[in-house]
């Protein structure tokens, strides 16, 4: 068994739900009951009395944000309102959300509607064991799940889905954007539905002006739009359902890939560094790609699979090689068309076990209307809201009619005219951070990233004590940096620094630790410096760093 803490968050009431080895966990009946008590406590609140001096029709608002307990550490278990989680991409692949939609409703063949097997994994309980008639998501006591609370094993914990705390609390998703959206979406779930996510870093005392660099420092957002345009916090979703996201079909793409052209969950956005790749750099024609054709569908799924397959292991793609965003050895891993997972996702809606593909479309065919156009939602919300962490995210609202002052239509905006974590006002300067990642041994190859450097300007990168030249760039207009470089054979095993210098100055510097020619990559973490460190593993991420408060002048400029 593992020990891990749940805490349950609603308003300012905090409820230790779980402490493994506990008296709770001893009394499985008694654990049980700890969800549904905390899911009730909004019911609870709707019966005191109104205030005097208001109406009996008033509403009496719960405290606008969930209060997490400053003792709340990495590995811990947070029972939350899906709808108080913000979003760190600003897309999901409707497609993907389809399948879960439709296999969570009617059209579901599992003996167990699926839902409850997302929920119980979701939650760190393995899957549904069990869900009788009229068993709904809302009630954790009228299903079971295989994994009891307070039983949570190393790989059911690892199943979760994770978040970062930021400043002022605010709670920031970095893996399940598809799982809690198909959550807000069910007729059986909404945003008050409540399930346990895992801390998996905790950035409550980083400097607001530093929040953005540092969660792009560690792979923990994805800040580029379907296009492959670079999208401004602000412009993120402030909570999750379709209403709020951009439709990336790539990213649908890449998932339907899974096990067929890629092994999923290998690193953090995967699925969206592949969907780049294919948009910027592969040759692929998808113009007769027909998304609501099961046969076309399947044709491009084959044609994309077997393109990433026949990739060198070491082709780059974007940060990483084809092998680290988990490129398959072998087509299908090996066996025919009609067998292993392209076999499985070929199948119909007739078939007693549909495919993922067959369930998206035939949702998609009885909810035309649903998901909405990518690129026309309104951004949830009409008024002026808090900072982030500090308010509750109105609910979605429609597209509405532009005001003058408006926005174009098409463009997302965050309601009124709050700025983000890191989003910092002109005057703010952003100290220029740096990033290593790759294989990290004497004579590999890695790749240094860089963000808040001057623009045109001439950097050299060095590895030290001795110092060792990597090579030069120019920095980018945006004021990033990207040098793919070879560590010297003769490079001593240990740590060392890597240092970006600008006129023969210092200006970011990172340790790495390196190992032996022959020995085994040393995965340290590529921690950003800025003068003090940033402690956190930052080795799964996605190394995109970006200036915060450099694009925000930019923008306004």
């Amino acid at each position: 068994m593992t020990h891990a803490r749940t805490r349950t968050l609603w308003g300012s009431a905090v409820i230790t739900a779980v402490a493994a080895g506990s008296v709770l966990a001893g009394v499985p009946a008694l654990a049980a009951t700890v969800p549904a008590l905390a899911a009730t406590v909004p019911a609870l609140a709707a019966t005191v009395p109104a205030p005097a001096g208001t109406s009996a029709g008033a509403a009496v608002h719960a405290p606008a944000a969930p209060s997490v307990p400053g003792d709340v550490a990495v590995g811990d278990l947070l029972d939350v309102r899906i709808g108080d989680v913000h979003p760190t991409q600003p897309a999901v692949g409707f497609d993907q959300v389809s399948y879960k939609l439709g296999r969570y409703s009617e059209l579901g063949k599992d003996a167990v509607n699926k839902r409850f097997d997302d929920w119980c994994e979701a939650n760190g309980q393995g899957e549904a064991a069990t869900a009788p008639a009229g068993a709904t998501l809302h009630d954790p006591a009228s299903f079971a799940c295989t994994v009891p609370l307070g039983g949570e094993t190393t790989t059911s914990l690892a199943a979760m889905k994770t978040v970062v705390l930021g400043p002022d609390g605010g709670l920031w998703l970095t893996d399940g954007h598809h799982t809690l959206t198909s959550f807000a979406e069910t007729a059986d779930g909404g945003l008050d539905l409540h399930v346990r996510l895992r801390v998996s870093g905790d950035l409550r005392d980083v400097a607001p002006a530093d929040f953005w660099p540092t969660m792009e420092a560690r792979g923990w957002t994805w800040l580029r739009d379907p296009a492959g345009e670079r999208v401004d916090p602000a412009q993120l979703p402030a909570q999750v359902g379709l209403a709020g996201f951009q439709d990336d079909p790539l990213r649908s793409l890449v998932y339907y890939s899974r096990d067929i052209g890629l092994t999923a969950g290998t690193v953090e956005f995967q699925e969206f560094a592949w969907g780049a790749w294919l948009r910027d750099e592969s040759d692929i024609d998808l113009s007769g790609w027909d998304r609501d054709d099961l046969g076309s569908y399947l044709a491009t799924v084959r044609a994309v699979s077997e393109a990433m397959v026949a990739l060198p292991g070491d082709a780059p793609i974007g940060d990483r090689t084809a092998d680290e965003l988990g490129r398959l050895a072998r087509w299908n891993d090996g066996k025919a068309a009609d067998k292993g997972e392209f076999g499985k996702l070929s199948r119909t809606m007739a078939d007693d076990k549909p495919g993922k593909l067959a369930y998206a479309l035939a949702w998609r065919a009885a909810h035309p209307e649903a998901p909405a156009e990518p690129g026309t939602p309104e951004q949830p919300g009409t008024g002026e809201p808090e900072q982030p962490g500090t308010g509750e995210p109105e609910q979605p609202g429609g597209p509405g009619t532009p005001e003058p002052g408006d926005p174009e239509p098409g463009t997302p905006e965050q309601p009124g005219t709050p700025e983000q974590p890191g989003t910092p006002g002109d005057d703010a300067p952003t100290a220029p951070v740096v990033a290593v990642t790759g294989d990290l041994r004497a004579g590999g190859v890695v790749t240094v990233r860089a963000a808040g450097l001057d623009p045109a300007a001439r950097a050299t990168v060095e590895v030290r004590s001795t110092p060792r030249s990597l090579g030069s760039a120019t920095v980018a207009a945006d004021g990033t940096l990207v040098l793919r470089a070879v560590l010297p054979t003769d490079l001593p095993a240990g740590t060392h620094t890597v240092a970006v210098l600008v006129d023969g100055r210092d200006v970011a510097t990172t340790p790495v630790t390196v190992a032996g020619a022959g020995g085994g990559t040393t995965g340290s973490d590529p921690l950003a410096h800025t003068g003090a460190s940033l402690n956190g593993a930052a080795a799964a991420g996605l190394l995109l760093l970006v200036a915060g408060a450099l694009l925000a002048r930019r923008r306004r400029a």
